[in-house]
């Protein structure tokens, strides 16, 4: 990772280049692409649309969070996330293309916008000065997947315990935490290397999604036949 007195500096170009990649705008909030998926594009900007107003009417104080605290949402291809929160340029990135909307769109749709409420999250500890360290993370990433729980859990209960399940699930996330640099662009290279060959705009990507896992396919589908 750059340091971040470099990123600093780099600030102005990134702003400079992510306006011209901008594909839209919701709710004060750009919405750009830097995925290589480009036959995802629409969907990405459609699906985003969606999910911002679902949070809008059905939790508004959330919806405020993700509003006042993200400048951007980016499509780009991350090595082992669905989404990252960065603090130089209030930026939520997203791997849209791990979301696969084909089966149970619903519910996918409401994941989506549970991944704006945990990044959003982020953002709000960042401004607490809050740190994200090795001896903070568990615990930082507990409170941010709770508060995503509690936003499914308008959906159905069975949505909020579910994304608790599967994101907490004991070592899920040191992966991520213990990977070299070289171990994150080898993923990250593999990563675009698939999705620039995606010709279906609502593929998903190989693995398992953080939500919907073969094993879990079946609970979420039942999440989303109680929706109220």
């Amino acid at each position: 990772m750059l340091g971040t007195p470099i990123l600093r500096l780099l600030e102005p170009i990134r702003k400079w280049a992510w306006k011209r990649l901008t594909v839209g705008e919701h709710s004060g909030i750009a919405i750009v692409d830097l995925s290589r998926a480009q036959p995802a594009r629409q969907d990405f900007l459609r699906r985003t649309a969606e999910a911002l107003e679902l949070l809008q009417r059905v939790d508004r104080r959330r919806f405020r969070r993700v509003r006042d605290c993200l400048s951007y949402i980016v499509h780009r291809e991350l090595p082992f996330a669905y989404g990252q929160y960065d603090p130089q340029l209030s930026a939520c990135y997203v791997d849209f293309t791990r979301l696969d909307f084909r089966k149970d769109p619903n519910t996918i749709l409401w994941f989506y916008a549970a991944i704006l409420v945990h990044e959003a999250t982020h953002a709000v500890l960042h401004r607490r000065r809050i740190p994200h360290s090795p001896t903070t993370r568990e615990r930082v990433e507990r409170l941010c997947n709770a508060e995503s729980a509690r936003f499914l859990r308008r959906h159905t209960r069975k949505a909020g315990d579910l994304w608790e399940q599967i994101m907490n699930r004991p070592g899920r996330r040191p992966r991520a935490w213990t990977a070299t640099r070289w171990d994150s662009l080898a993923a990250l290279w593999q990563r675009r290397r698939a999705t620039a060959q995606m010709a279906n705009p609502q593929s998903g990507a190989n693995g398992r999604q953080p939500f919907r896992s073969d094993r879990d396919s079946t609970s979420a589908a039942a999440a989303s036949r109680r929706s109220p």
